[in-house]
Formats: structure tokens, C-alpha cells, sequence
């Protein structure tokens, strides 16, 4: 009965995708960062348009097969980016006074070891898992964090807002195996969106918290997570053509699942942002690889792997992941 009430609400969900009408899958490309300077790197105005549930100020999803919302830390954090991203175009106190709920549950949700709980045992029920966090959701969170120590926004000090973005920052430089992000092999340096003992490492979590690293060191830099960044940086360098298909179009994760054309467009942007900020300037392999992504985004690829990423989600993703609502 729960695989098929997840089957159905996988298939209603894509389709939903694919009219524009899915709130998780909006079209985000390049942010008005390059405009303004404060906002984020790829756009997230349309993720302060929250319609669904609300559990202690901030929004909560619900998934297949669980009876009371969630909340999501990486839904709530997108929502902050995009309520102050709003607040950056439009001065309306109210995206002011969201962004303020967004921090305050930072702070309250914050474990002592300095990550928040991403409940992927309902969200990836059939996997196993090192522990509950998440480099994306440490990254955006450092984001948005690093946004209201620079801008004075929110009802939180600036100590305390300094509080949490080191020991967040600190957190992700931790091993995935002793409850950090970070996936160390040899000198290459990875960070996990989801902590899994099978070296998982998903193409868009890890550049978002890379972003989140970023922002950490324009306001609070220290030489520790520098080198690590700058390590991770080269890291994404040399392995980014992992995540290439032969003719351009991008896989999701290092296990080979396809990108369905929202993930692609996300990745054209996420990249686009990347080489705007100047991280990879000087090397001629990333660049190519950033061009032949782009160039990979047209009408015919986008309708082919439609319909490739609906077969593969249908047959073999099965009840492996639960599907938000």
C-alpha cells in the first residue's frame, strides 16, 4: 500500500514539475548576488512563497507515508535565502521578520554537536546513514547566517550569530564518519549533502555548501577553513566530469543517477555562479566542462530526459525515497 501511495504521489509530483507548479522544483537560475552584492548566488525568491505547513514559525513538509510535518532543514533555510533575498528587492519588513523566525530556529535546532537533524530516515528510508547531517543544509544555514551578521537583520546578537556560523563551520570540516560533512580521500577533500558510509556525494548539496564556506570566510575567514575550501574547490575542479554524461547532460550523484532537466538547469546556474565568482578561473578543464553542461541544456535534451528520468524514478528508484508533499 506505501509503495504504491509513494508511486502515485511520484508520479503526480513530476508532473507537477513539469507544468512549473511544483514548489520544490522552481526554476532557479543565476541570483541577484551579481546585481546587488548581499543576495544568493542562484535565485530563491520564489522559495519565500510558502503555501503548505507551518510548525513553529518556519515551513514543514509532509512525505509519503508520515502523518505529521517535518521540518526539513533545507526547506526552511531556502525559504530564509528566498525571504531575504525579498527583503533585498523590496524592503518589506514582513520577508524581515521571517528571516528572523529562520535564525531564531537555527538557534533553537542547532544540536551540540553544531549540525541540524535532516530526518533521512523518512526522507531515504531504504539507505543507511553515518548520521543525520547534511553539508547542504550546514551551507545554506551559514548563508543565510553570514547574510544577517553583515546586513543587522534578525532578532539574534551579533555574538550569538557569530556563535553559530563557527560552530556550524566547524562541524563540516568533521569526517562523515564522526558526524561532519566532509569526505576525505587522500589529499581530495568532498562535502556530503547526505552522510553515507558508500562515499555518496550529490553534485548540487556539495556546491551549495561549498557557497556556505565561502560566505563563511568573507565574514569570519580563518586559515583552517581555507584550506579546506580551497582543497574542496579543486576537488569539484577534477572530478566534475564524473558527473558528465558523454553528451553533456549531468548525472545527480556519483552513483549515476540521471538529472532530470530542473537538476540540470540547477546545475548550469550553481556552475555558472562558480565561475562568476572566480574560483576556477584559471583552470581550462573546468571551463570546458561548465561549457559543454551549458551547451547540453536544449529543447531536445530536455524532452529526452524527461522521459529517461520519469522511466528511471518509476522502475528503480521504487520506495527507496519518500516523496515530499
Amino acid at each position: 500500500m506505501l509503495r504504491l501511495q509513494i508511486l502515485w504521489s511520484s508520479t503526480k509530483n513530476f508532473s507537477k514539475g513539469l507544468l512549473g507548479k511544483d514548489y520544490f522544483h522552481q526554476q532557479q537560475s543565476l541570483g541577484r548576488y551579481f546585481i546587488d552584492g548581499k543576495s544568493y548566488y542562484n535565485d530563491m525568491r520564489g522559495k519565500a512563497n510558502w503555501k503548505g505547513d507551518v510548525v513553529s514559525g518556519v515551513p514543514s513538509i509532509r512525505v509519503s507515508g508520515q502523518g505529521n510535518p517535518i521540518p526539513f532543514p533545507i526547506t526552511i533555510l531556502q525559504y530564509g535565502l528566498g525571504c531575504f533575498d525579498k527583503y533585498q528587492q523590496t524592503q518589506e519588513p514582513h520577508f524581515c521578520v521571517e528571516v528572523g523566525k529562520v535564525l531564531t530556529w537555527i538557534e533553537t535546532n542547532l544540536n551540540p554537536r553544531g549540525y541540524l537533524r535532516n530526518f533521512f530516515e523518512f526522507m531515504e528510508p531504504g539507505e543507511n546513514h553515518l548520521s543525520d547531517n547534511s553539508a547542504m543544509a550546514q551551507g545554506e544555514a551559514l548563508s543565510l547566517i553570514c547574510r544577517a551578521y553583515q546586513n543587522g537583520i534578525g532578532p539574534l546578537s551579533l555574538s550569538s550569530l557569530n556563535s553559530l556560523a563557527r560552530r556550524i563551520a566547524d562541524n563540516m570540516l568533521e569526517p562523515v564518519t564522526d558526524e561532519g560533512t566532509a569526505l576525505y580521500l587522500g589529499e581530495k577533500a568532498f562535502l556530503c549533502e547526505v552522510c553515507r558510509p558508500d562515499n555518496y556525494v550529490v553534485l548540487n548539496g556539495w556546491i551549495f555548501a561549498l557557497f556556505g564556506l565561502y560566505d563563511f570566510l568573507q565574514v569570519f575567514g580563518e586559515d583552517r577553513h581555507q584550506k579546506f575550501f580551497d582543497a574542496s574547490v579543486r576537488t569539484l575542479d577534477f572530478h566534475l566530469r564524473d558527473y558528465i554524461r558523454p553528451d553533456g547532460w549531468t548525472i545527480y550523484d556519483n552513483k549515476g543517477r540521471l538529472c532530470s532537466p530542473y537538476y540540470h538547469a540547477l546545475h548550469v546556474s550553481l556552475l555558472d555562479a562558480v565561475q562568476r565568482l572566480g574560483w576556477l578561473r584559471h583552470s581550462v578543464t573546468f571551463n570546458q566542462d561548465v561549457a559543454r553542461i551549458t551547451k547540453a541544456n536544449s529543447k531536445f535534451n530536455k524532452t529526452r530526459y524527461t522521459f529517461a528520468k520519469a522511466a528511471e524514478k518509476l522502475l528503480k528508484d521504487g520506495t527507496r525515497y519518500l516523496v515530499v508533499e
